[in-house]
């Protein structure tokens, strides 16, 4: 699976491309992993709630500034 971004830092809802997938491979029980390969990607398993996104985003702008990310 693959998922693309539009931006430096965001919040991207994969369930329903992961839930395909699972379907698309005929399994019906079972536990699903997803990890990434990128080591500047991080999988948060949460609600998809927008007002948690908003401050996920914002701890993180707080922790790393813009200026001081990689260009």
């Amino acid at each position: 699976m693959n998922i693309r971004t539009t931006s430096r830092t965001q919040l991207i809802d994969i369930m329903t491309s992961l839930n395909k997938e699972i379907a698309n491979a005929g399994i019906e029980t079972g536990v699903a992993m997803a990890y990434s390969l990128y080591t500047t990607t991080a999988i948060i398993i949460n609600e998809n709630e927008r007002g948690l996104a908003e401050d996920i985003l914002k701890l993180l702008n707080l922790m790393v500034p813009q200026a001081r990310r990689g260009k």
